[in-house]
This record gives structure tokens, sequence and C-alpha cells, in this order.
């Protein structure tokens, strides 16, 4: 929860495979007066508020008898906001796109970022639990943040991680 990087590159790190994105939501929005005086702009600001999962294995679009649509695991839910006006042109169309986790775009775009009063703690959040295949009681580990690019406060974060993570940290094959 405290590494260096993105939680993208560290998934990818963990699992030694690509990191796939699977977008529930992403809508336009206006700030309220908590997230604009987190972000220090004004109340009503315009935003893109998106959620979605970081998962590892493949989920394919076009399903074909030799080439079934896969189960992928979710790793981590993720949700941003991040204001419109802050986002240089090129960072605002790919999140646009919708296909790539935020993550996955700072690292191509060689951004430098860092984060920001950074929050950790255990929640009961029962849909996400749900959404990772498990309990609705089950306690999850999250983070929230604001995240820098540039040295400016671009977008707030929160992320939840799947206890599933673990499962990809174990080697079973001898040294």
């Amino acid at each position: 929860l405290l590494s260096d990087g993105t939680m993208t590159r560290l998934l990818e790190g963990i699992c030694l495979a690509p990191i796939g994105f699977e977008l529930t939501e992403q809508f336009e929005i206006a700030l309220s007066d908590q997230d604009a005086k987190s972000l220090s702009l004004p109340k009503g600001e315009k935003a893109i508020k998106r959620q979605g999962w970081l998962t590892q294995g493949d989920r394919s679009e076009n399903p074909t008898p030799q080439r079934p649509v896969g189960i992928a695991t979710r790793l981590v839910h993720v949700m941003s906001i991040l204001p419109i006006s802050i986002l240089t042109a090129k960072l605002h169309h790919e999140i646009l796109l919708g296909k790539k986790p935020l993550g996955q775009i700072i690292h191509e775009q060689r951004y430098l970022f860092r984060r920001d009063d950074i929050e950790i703690g255990q929640f009961f959040l029962p849909d996400i639990a749900k959404g990772f295949g498990l309990t609705s009681n089950e306690p999850l580990w999250a983070r929230r943040y604001q995240l820098a690019l540039s040295n400016e406060i671009s977008g707030l974060l929160f992320e939840v991680i799947s206890p599933n993570i673990a499962a990809f940290t174990h080697n079973p094959s001898p040294v």
C-alpha cells in the first residue's frame, strides 16, 4: 500500500503478466465541496469520475468456440476524480477513451508523479467485496490519496486491494 510507482506497474511485477482494465463507469461530475477543497479548486468545477477494476487474466471481448470468454481475476478496485481543467489534452484524450488504467497512461506518457495526503485503512465495502468474489462482510484494505502530476495536485484516487493478490506472490515450484 505504500509502494513507489503506479499500482498497474506493481501488479505487473507481482503477477509477471500484463494487467487489464475493466472500466465500469466514467462520467462528468461537478466537484463537491470536499473534493474541491482537497484539490484547491472551486466547488462545481468539472471533473471526470471513473471507476473500474485492475485485472489479471483473459477477458476476451470477441469470444469464439476456440477462445471463449475468460475469467479475469479482479485485483484492485479503482476510483478516480480528475478535474478537466488540470488535465493535458493528451491525458484527457486517453482517459476519455476508457481503455487503459490511469497508472498505465501515466507510465506511457512518462509523467513524474507523487502521492500526497495518503490515507490507508481497512473498510467494509460490500459491493466491492462481492466484485472480488468475496462475502459482503469481508474487510478490505484500501488507500486514498491526492495524485500530483508535474508538482500540481491533479486528482483524487481511491484503491481497494483484493486479498486474492496474495495468490500471485507464492511460487509453488522449487527454486
